[in-house]
């Protein structure tokens, strides 16, 4: 019953809040309206009725964002179109756009540095940082908010420096680092109730009930979505308070509330299709499906499973659009750098003429008062030419040496340009020798992007979505009903089969994660440590086989790679090595590794029942789902990866074998 009153306030609220922001809006537009000139006045009134907007009426912001955009352009008031740029980037970004956003951020950017605007610049990186933060450059992410942060505190702008708070706060969350996500949200929201901005105060409270749901703790979690919830209510914040209502559904499908989340994600739906936020929708479908289901409504389960799916799916493949697109912007943003670069040096290149020129023309102005008093002294000398004949003549040698210095200098100079002229085409071909290697750049990354992208094209449509159909109803059927009938052995074969179609999904994604997870972090790997993680690993066989190891590390004990990946590549090469060993002798397995040119060759040799190369093609040894020999159980998965992993990480792998006396697998990692 309390519940029920608590609900009731919260939607009385809703509505009043509803009329608050309404009034406020419209008084801004009513000004709007009663204005009959074309000033900046005008256009700042704007910028408020879109900031006002822009959470509620996406539209109608829009519409008005462009409005001002081209006033501003039409009296040249940048501070207003850098301050609308933003605001469309926001609008978009909370639309799921986000290389429509980044775009916008990026103009509005470039346009506050040109001003000197140093607030808007600063939001600017934040959000830019905070995009690179979704889809996973967290590195990058990290440095654009921390160089946004430097230059806020500097301001007197607290709203966006809160808003840099909270960027921060979610970049710790998405790695995880809890403490340090709950000290940058409480920061924010120290200064939001400074301030006292009620729309900085919901986001606070709900980025801090969003760490406590991370760390399942639901009591805290539940508590500060209902202080944002109850914040929210005063300004409609419709964007955060779709968020707000489907998450506290899922608390509630956690602990067992299955009506009151039923209530709550109804009504993030309703919020989410009126600002047309579809990863709101798609979160909704997806909490009232798992509740109908464990209420046992199939009917209702398997209507809101289909819409969940449906555009999950859509989701999805934009995601990997997005990545692309991300990757092209910072490319993009390098070749900017050179361009860059390059009129720096074009403009020292004037700097040193211009200052030469002046030089020259000094020069000249003293050698002309020189010259000019000179004529003067001859003149005097005229008058009295018997009596300083020789000072004329002293005179006469000074002039001559001061020619000669002249002579020099001019020679100095003419040495100069030439040094200059040198520079400059040494200059113009290192900035078109780097241009080029960077346009090779890109063209191997939207190259592999493409393969990428085709690879999920295939996974998503034509693999996943119908599985996940299949998976989904199989979980809802109910299987009391149909045991002990002939359909019991239909049903288990379905599943059977799911299943095995279901691993050859994960084994594509698998592989999709090995091209997709380039940027990763490299680091120092201890081998013997690797190997005997491995060992453990394969005990079981190990003991089985009796298989012994003859380790030799001490050339190269440690290599710079990805961890994961050494592991991977080892545990298959040493799992192939028991597997295909010969039942006349137990398997020996000798691992070492030593210097090949560029490359540190990690070399893996056993006593097998080994292949015989010159009637085997290659592509069976490393492709897809292709084996060597079909006496032993396998998927033909585990060569194929350590391929994939050492390509990807710039190497090669090479392989030595004699049917009947074993194998040698080189892998060759760069030094």
């Amino acid at each position: 019953m309390n519940k029920l009153f608590i609900l009731l306030c919260l939607l009385f609220n809703f509505q009043n809040s509803l009329g608050q922001s309404k009034r406020l809006a419209d008084s801004l537009e009513n000004r709007l309206s009663m204005s009959f000139t074309n000033d900046t006045i005008q256009i700042n009134t704007i910028v408020n009725l879109v900031r006002e907007l822009y959470a509620s009426d996406a539209n109608k912001a829009t519409q008005y964002a462009q409005k001002g955009i081209l006033l501003s352009e039409k009296l040249n008031f940048k501070k207003g179109k850098v301050r609308l740029l933003h605001y469309l980037g926001l609008i978009t970004y909370y639309k799921g756009e986000n290389e429509r956003a980044i775009n916008y951020f990026l103009e509005s950017l470039k346009m506050s540095e040109t001003i000197k605007d140093n607030e808007m610049t600063g939001v600017n990186m934040s959000r830019i940082g905070d995009i690179n933060r979704e889809e996973g450059n967290y590195k990058k992410a990290e440095q654009l908010i921390n160089q946004a942060l430097e230059i806020l505190k500097k301001t007197n702008n607290k709203t966006f420096l809160i808003s840099s708070f909270f960027h921060k706060g979610l970049l710790h969350l998405y790695q995880k680092q809890f403490q340090e996500a709950i000290e940058n949200f409480n920061e924010g929201l120290f200064y939001a109730k400074v301030i006292k901005d009620n729309r900085l105060i919901a986001i606070g409270f709900y980025y801090l009930a969003e760490v406590y749901l991370k760390q399942n703790n639901y009591t805290q979690s539940l508590n500060y979505y209902y202080q944002s919830l109850n914040v929210n209510l005063k300004i409609n914040n419709l964007l955060l308070l779709a968020s707000t209502f489907n998450n506290i559904a899922r608390v509630k499908i956690s602990i067992n509330e299955i009506d009151s989340a039923i209530i709550y994600s109804h009504k993030g739906l309703i919020v989410a299709q009126k600002t047309f936020h579809r990863q709101q929708i798609e979160g909704a479908y997806g909490v009232l499906y798992q509740s109908y289901q464990q209420k046992g409504k199939i009917d209702s389960a398997f209507i809101y499973q289909s819409k969940w799916i449906s555009i999950k799916d859509s989701l999805f493949n934009e995601e990997k659009s997005k990545q692309i697109n991300l990757l092209q912007y910072n490319a993009q943003i390098e070749k900017n750098k050179i361009e860059i670069e390059k009129q720096k040096a074009e403009i020292a290149m004037k700097n040193i003429l211009l200052y030469a020129f002046v030089g020259v023309i000094v020069f000249i102005l003293v050698v002309l008062f020189i010259l000019y008093r000179n004529n003067i002294a001859k003149y005097k000398a005229n008058v009295k030419l018997q009596t300083q004949k020789e000072e004329i003549t002293e005179q006469k040698h000074q002039i001559e040496t001061q020619n000669a210095n002249l002579q020099m200098l001019n020679e100095e100079i003419i040495q100069q340009k030439e040094e200059i002229k040198t520079f400059n085409n040494h200059l113009e071909d290192l900035v078109e020798n780097r241009t080029n290697e960077l346009e090779i750049a890109v063209d191997n990354l939207l190259k592999q992007n493409q393969d990428l992208q085709q690879f999920s094209y295939i996974i998503s449509h034509n693999l996943r979505s119908p599985v996940a159909r299949i998976l989904g109803l199989v979980n809802i059927l109910d299987k009391q009903a149909i045991q002990n009938t002939p359909n019991e052995s239909i049903i288990n074969h379905i599943v059977s089969t799911v299943d095995n179609l279901d691993t050859v999904i994960k084994d594509l994604t698998q592989i999709l994660a090995i091209r997709n997870n380039l940027d990763k972090t490299k680091e120092m790997i201890s081998l013997e440590e690797v190997i005997n993680i491995v060992k453990n690993h394969l005990e079981d066989d190990i003991k089985r086989t009796n298989a012994t190891f003859d380790v030799n590390f001490l050339e190269v004990p440690e290599i710079l790679s990805i961890k994961s990946y050494v592991q991977s590549i080892l545990y298959n090469l040493i799992s192939n090595a028991i597997k295909y060993h010969s039942y006349e002798r137990s398997p020996y397995i000798s691992i070492k590794t030593n210097f090949v040119s560029k490359y540190v060759c990690l070399s893996v040799q056993d006593n097998g029942i080994g292949m015989d190369l010159k009637n085997m093609d290659i592509y069976k040894i490393f492709g897809l789902y292709q084996r060597m020999n079909t006496i032993v159980e396998g998927k033909g998965l585990g060569l194929y990866l350590v391929k994939t992993q050492i390509e990807s990480l710039g190497g090669k792998i090479e392989v030595e074998s004699k049917l009947g006396e074993g194998s040698t697998f080189n892998v060759y990692f760069l030094r």
